[in-house]
């Protein structure tokens, strides 16, 4: 009876770490977009005519940035999900392979490899707690009042370059406004259509780039609930998978065999 609740518990424990681990890959999905939505904002301004007034300022915040570190980022984007789910990936399948050996092995069967897998479960188990827990932790860090703080530090580059960039936008639409109306050549005007196209998208590349940011420090803070989920259900599969080892004899004599009884698995197994 007491194996069967064990099953039982095991199986809702694994089931906890699936459903947290899918709502934290859901999570960093909108982390990734933003990241990636970051990214381009970057490059569009990069992509602005340095020839132009606002291409000083956009080119002074590009060479700012690491383009090196840039692509990298860019590069380890689709990896990011599967990096955050598979600590838990890999120890819901080692818990359900363990529950299947352990309830199939029959009186007098030996419980050496059952054993083996739960001890590098038991590792990995911790191994989750830690990770799991490092990543709700920086949810409730960014949530916190230190967290504001870091927000308006990691907002601060965006808010001073779009303060200059909006005004090389309005400086270059009272310029061709000013040209339309004193009736200037050609070429004036061309020139002053010139610096307006660019500093317009100017300014829709660093709406785009700090809009990210935003996106990005929004979806940390909604790693708390997921990663703190997975972490509990790291420990409670941890302490389960103790109680098993313990009962198969890792601690000592198999239970059954302090009795004087074969270890009898099947049906009542613990698991």
């Amino acid at each position: 009876m007491a194996a069967t609740k064990t099953l039982i518990l095991k199986v809702i424990a694994n089931l906890l770490l699936a459903g947290c681990a899918g709502w934290l890959f859901i999570t960093l999905a909108g982390m990734g977009d933003g990241v990636q939505g970051m990214i381009d904002g970057l490059r569009d301004l990069g992509d602005v005519n340095p020839a132009s007034e606002v291409g000083s300022v956009t080119s002074d915040a590009v060479s700012a940035v690491d383009q090196d570190a840039v692509d990298q980022t860019e590069s380890f984007i689709p990896l990011l999900n599967l990096f955050a789910i598979a600590p838990a990936a890999l120890i819901f399948l080692m818990n359900a392979i363990i529950a299947a050996c352990a309830y199939s092995t029959k009186a007098g069967d030996s419980a050496g490899c059952t054993k083996c897998l739960i001890a590098l479960t038991i590792v990995f188990s911790l191994i989750g707690i830690i990770f799991y827990l490092i990543i709700g932790g920086a949810g409730l860090a960014m949530n916190s009042a230190q967290g504001e703080e870091a927000k308006e530090i990691l907002y601060q580059p965006c808010t001073d370059y779009m303060a200059d960039i909006n005004a090389e936008l309005a400086i270059a639409q009272q310029d061709i406004d000013d040209a339309q109306n004193q009736g200037a050549s050609q070429s004036q005007l061309a020139q002053a259509q010139f610096e307006l196209d660019e500093a317009q998208k100017a300014v829709n590349a660093i709406g785009k780039m700090c809009s990210s940011v935003i996106d990005i420090i929004d979806e940390t803070q909604n790693f708390t609930f997921p990663g703190l989920g997975c972490t509990l259900a790291c420990l409670i599969l941890l302490i389960l998978n103790i109680c098993t080892c313990c009962h198969l004899g890792c601690c000592g004599k198999p239970k059954s065999a302090k009795s004087g009884g074969g270890v009898e698995m099947k049906g009542s197994a613990a698991v």
